[in-house]
């Protein structure tokens, strides 16, 4: 409970809140193309789908980002850019979400909630997680620079890098959940 009580997380949870409801008003306001998701399901409709393509495709998609926020924890430096990956992940969730609920009408609030339950929450649980841990990394290696405290290099650095191995597996079970079980039940919903 300290981690959801501390105020970065609420900045980063409020980022995230806010970019998906930009994702939406983007999606009512500008061009209604979303052919990459339309494709998606017509490959699960038809049965066509290559579990182990797709497996590495939704592993690359959720690790891609959460593996740039990491990294920009390390240096303070590009620290900036933790909250627009934040926000680029609420925009495109918002984005899609509407996308579903434009193509498939009513059927689309069952395929958006197929979805998003559990794969989707818990990937953007994870991503607001990784994201709270860079922000709180790198303000506490930017303290440590600038007022020259002692701390034991080796053993914070590790616990950085145990606690982005832990959210990576936990990304790796959604993302076999996704690919192996949500794709089978989209298949009699499409």
């Amino acid at each position: 409970m300290k981690i959801i009580n501390s105020k970065v997380f609420k900045i980063i949870s409020a980022i995230f809140i806010t970019g998906i409801f930009i994702g939406m008003i983007s999606f009512l306001l500008l061009n209604k193309n979303g052919n990459y998701i339309f494709n998606y399901f017509e490959v699960i409709k038809n049965n066509n789908i290559n579990y182990s393509l797709s497996l590495l495709n939704i592993v690359y998609y959720n690790f891609k980002y959460n593996i740039i926020m990491w990294l920009c924890g390390l240096v303070f430096i590009f620290s900036f850019i933790i909250p627009l990956v934040i926000a680029y992940k609420g925009i495109s969730l918002g984005y899609t979400f509407l996308y579903l609920l434009y193509i498939f009408k009513i059927k689309g609030i069952l395929i958006a909630l197929i979805m998003l339950f559990p794969c989707l929450i818990i990937n953007c649980f994870v991503s607001i997680l990784i994201a709270f841990y860079s922000a709180n990394f790198a303000f506490k290696t930017y303290n440590i620079f600038t007022k020259e405290k002692l701390v034991n290099l080796k053993t914070y650095i590790k616990n950085y890098v145990l606690q982005l191995i832990i959210l990576l597996m936990v990304l790796l079970l959604s993302s076999l959940f996704e690919t192996y079980i949500t794709s089978n039940i989209l298949k009699y919903v499409l």
